[in-house]
C-alpha cells in the first residue's frame, strides 16, 4: 500500500511541476458543445483478448501481430447497432471569413481527440483550426466516440469503425442540412455569430485512423463530399509493417486513472512517452527548410492529451476501403515524410498515379504532398503551418 501511494504521489508531482495543459484562446469564433448524433451501423463481436489490466494489452497486441491472425476468423456474430450518441464538437465559422461556407469536417486519428487539429501550445505554428479560420474557413472538429468529451460506451461491440463511420456520416448530413448550426445557436446564443451562414461545401480532412474513416467515407458515401484531405495514411508497399506491439498499449484506467478513470474494459491507451514517440514522432527535421523534427515541450504537451483507442477500432479495418466513384471532388494525401506507421519511417517513394485514379476515377484533382521532416502526428512538428499553407493553396487553386 506504501509503494503504490507513494508511487501516485510522485505521479501527482510530476502532473503538478509540468504545469497546466495549454487551453487554446477563448476569443475566437468557435463554440464548444455536445452535439446529439443518431447513428446505425453493422458491427461485430469478435473473439479476442479483453483488456482489463497491462498483461491482457500486451497479450492482445501480440495475439494481432501474429501471422496468423485472421479478423475475419474471429467474429463472433454480427451485431446492428442503433443509438443516439453525445459527441463533443467544437464549431468555427469566421465573422468575417471570406470561405467561411466551405466548411472542414475534421476527423483525428487514434490515441488523440479532437485538440490534435487544435494545439494549444503556439498555435499560430501548430493549430490547424486557426490557420484554416486566418484563411476565411469554417472547421468542426469532434472527439471520435470513445475520446475526449463524447459518449464512451462498451469497447468490444459498439466502439468499431463502421459506427464511427456513419457517426461521420450523420453529423455531415446534419451540416449540410443547416441543424449543426441550429444547434450551435442554440448553446452559444447571441455569441455565436455563425448562424446565418449557409455551409454550402463540405472538405472531409482526416488524420490516420481518422483518415481510414475518411477514405471509407469517399468509398461510401462519396456524394456527400466537395473536396478531401487525407493525412497520414495512404495505402504502399510498407503500410501497416510497423507491429502493433510497439505502441506500448495498456489498459487506460491502470496507465492513469485521473485521465482515464471513466473507461471502462477495452480501453486502451499508448503507455510511455518512449513508445508515443516511437508512433508519432520524427527528430529527423529537413535540413534545408528546418522544416520538422519537434520540440520537447511539444511532445510532452502531445502526451498530456494523449486519448484511448478501443480493442474493437485496434483491429484490421473492416470498412469500405475501396474504389469511390460516387466522389468527384480533389482530393490530397498530405504525407509525413519519416512516417512509420505508415511508410515504416520513410514516404520517400514513388506512388503509382494510375493506382489512385483507380480508386477515385471521378476526382477533379489527386494531389500527393510530403511534408518534410516530419513523423506521423504532422500538427506537432516544427513549422507544421507550412504543410497547412501547402494544403490551403492547393484548395484555392481547386475552387475552395
Amino acid at each position: 500500500m506504501a509503494i503504490a501511494t507513494l508511487l501516485a504521489l510522485t505521479l501527482l508531482f510530476n502532473r503538478l511541476k509540468a504545469g497546466p495543459v495549454p487551453s487554446p484562446a477563448s476569443d475566437r469564433p468557435c463554440v464548444n458543445f455536445m452535439l446529439p448524433v443518431p447513428a446505425t451501423a453493422q458491427n461485430a463481436e469478435y473473439d479476442i483478448v479483453h483488456v482489463n489490466d497491462n498483461i491482457n494489452a500486451t497479450a492482445y497486441a501480440v495475439d494481432l501481430d501474429t501471422w496468423s491472425f485472421d479478423v475475419k476468423s474471429r467474429v463472433l456474430r454480427n451485431i446492428t447497432v442503433s443509438e443516439t450518441f453525445d459527441i463533443s464538437v467544437q464549431l468555427c465559422v469566421p465573422p468575417n471569413g471570406i470561405k467561411k461556407q466551405n466548411l472542414f469536417i475534421a476527423t483525428h486519428g487514434g490515441l488523440f481527440d479532437k485538440r490534435y487539429w487544435d494545439p494549444a501550445i503556439n498555435p499560430s505554428e501548430y493549430s490547424f483550426v486557426d490557420t484554416a479560420l486566418a484563411g476565411g474557413y469554417s472547421i468542426l472538429t469532434y472527439d471520435r466516440l470513445g475520446t475526449g468529451s463524447s459518449d464512451k460506451p462498451d469497447a468490444y461491440t459498439i466502439v468499431q469503425a463502421p459506427l464511427q463511420l456513419e457517426i461521420l456520416r450523420s453529423i455531415t448530413n446534419m451540416a449540410r442540412s443547416g441543424e449543426l448550426l441550429k444547434h450551435a445557436a442554440g448553446n452559444a446564443g447571441s455569441a455565436f455569430k455563425g448562424s446565418d451562414v449557409s455551409l454550402d461545401k463540405i472538405i472531409h480532412v482526416g488524420h490516420s485512423f481518422g483518415s481510414v474513416l475518411t477514405t471509407a467515407f469517399l468509398a461510401t458515401y462519396g456524394n456527400l463530399s466537395d473536396a478531401a484531405v487525407v493525412t497520414g495514411y495512404i495505402l504502399n508497399e510498407h503500410f501497416a509493417e510497423m507491429r502493433k506491439a510497439t505502441f506500448g498499449l495498456e489498459y487506460a484506467p491502470q496507465n492513469d486513472m485521473t485521465l482515464f478513470g471513466d473507461r471502462s474494459s477495452g480501453y486502451m491507451v499508448d503507455g510511455t512517452l518512449g513508445s508515443f514517440q516511437t508512433v508519432f514522432f520524427s527528430a529527423q527535421a529537413d535540413a534545408t527548410t528546418g522544416i520538422g523534427g519537434f520540440d520537447r515541450k511539444v511532445l510532452d504537451y502531445a502526451f498530456s492529451i494523449r486519448q484511448t483507442i478501443t480493442t474493437s477500432e485496434f483491429l484490421p479495418p473492416t470498412v469500405n476501403l475501396g474504389a469511390a466513384p460516387e466522389f468527384k471532388g480533389p482530393l490530397q494525401f498530405m504525407l509525413a515524410e519519416f512516417d512509420y506507421p505508415v511508410c515504416r519511417g520513410d514516404c520517400n517513394i514513388p506512388f503509382d498515379p494510375a493506382t489512385f485514379k483507380k480508386l477515385y476515377p471521378n476526382a477533379t484533382d489527386i494531389d500527393i504532398f510530403t511534408q518534410k521532416g516530419n513523423g506521423h502526428a504532422l500538427t506537432m512538428h516544427r513549422k507544421a503551418n507550412l504543410g497547412y499553407k501547402a494544403t490551403l493553396d492547393w484548395l484555392d487553386k481547386n475552387g475552395f
